[in-house]
């Protein structure tokens, strides 16, 4: 003959829902946790690689699609460079620039870059500025940011 006394007492079933309950809880705060720490790290990111560029009011710019004052969505670590695409560039000891990326004069349509760097040019004619035809090219290093989109505020 057994003995009932030695069988462990089975869990009364509100003890396994509440045991349940605080496991799902626990699983749910981690996950609050996860999805706020990739959230902030996302947010970290778009901040460091876009930024916002506002057009001074008060000067004509170079790049005839967009009105002085414009808003400007930029890359500041663009991955890939195309011909035409809006650039912000450094100029010696002038501070940035604004032009699209052109064709070398002398080289093949398709031609992006030299080997002395990027032809850049503005292209509205009533802003004269610096650019290409005065600085000549522009190294890899020069270019600040890619014009991604005005933004209309």
């Amino acid at each position: 003959m057994t003995s009932n006394s030695d069988a462990p007492a089975p869990d009364p079933p509100l003890g396994r829902l509440a045991l349940a309950q605080q496991q799902r809880r626990r699983i749910l705060a981690r996950l609050r946790l996860v999805v706020v720490v990739v959230a902030f790290l996302g947010l970290w990111y778009l901040a460091q690689r876009f930024e916002l560029v506002k057009l001074p009011e008060d000067a004509c710019t170079p790049v005839s699609s967009f009105s002085p004052g414009s808003s400007l969505l930029v890359d500041r670590t663009p991955a890939e460079l195309f011909l035409g695409d809006v650039v912000l560039f450094e100029l010696p000891g002038e501070g940035l620039g604004l032009g699209r990326i052109s064709v070398p004069p002398g080289s093949a349509p398709e031609t992006l870059r030299t080997e002395d760097g990027y032809w850049i040019l503005g292209d509205a004619s009533d802003c004269p500025a610096p650019d290409s035809r005065t600085h000549g090219t522009f190294p890899g290093s020069a270019i600040a940011a890619r014009v991604l989109f005005p933004i209309r505020l």
